[in-house]
């Protein structure tokens, strides 16, 4: 299938969706058990919970199988981090943005996005934020 038109899915239910694939006889199967019969105690926590998301769909659970018998349905999508920028630029036009300096304290500092600290999360991001700050999504 072409690459573009592949699911993005998290990174995580990628990883287990290609773990259920390299057991190519009960992949599926161990799959299904493990959605239907074991509620709490799952083996593949990521994917239990994106397929709950998605209401467990015939269409979903199709393309699951095919994905785990050999016919890719999915790719992980982008890793993406959190930047705290001045919600205006400054009279040059850039953005002030949270950086960690050599000796390891924070300061704003008017550098690229792919200079500024980049965080996991979007709540570690707004710790940092104020009236004049912003937590914003950047790709990796």
């Amino acid at each position: 299938m072409d690459q573009d038109k592949l699911e993005v899915v998290p990174q995580a239910v990628l990883d287990e969706l290609n773990e259920l694939y390299e057991d190519e006889y009960f992949g599926f199967y161990h799959f299904m058990i493990d959605v239907i019969e074991r509620p709490i105690k799952s083996d593949y926590p990521a994917t239990r919970k994106w397929v709950e998301r998605n209401h467990y769909t015939d269409e979903l659970f199709l393309k699951i199988n095919k994905h785990i018998a050999g016919e890719p349905q999915f790719k992980a999508e982008k890793p993406k981090k959190w930047i705290v920028r001045t919600k205006e630029t400054d009279d040059d036009g850039e953005y002030w943005c949270l950086i960690k300096n050599p000796w390891g304290f924070y300061d704003m500092a008017g550098v690229d996005f792919q200079d500024a600290h980049k965080f996991d999360t979007k709540d570690e991001a707004e710790e940092w934020i104020n009236p004049q700050h912003e937590a914003v999504e950047v790709e990796e």
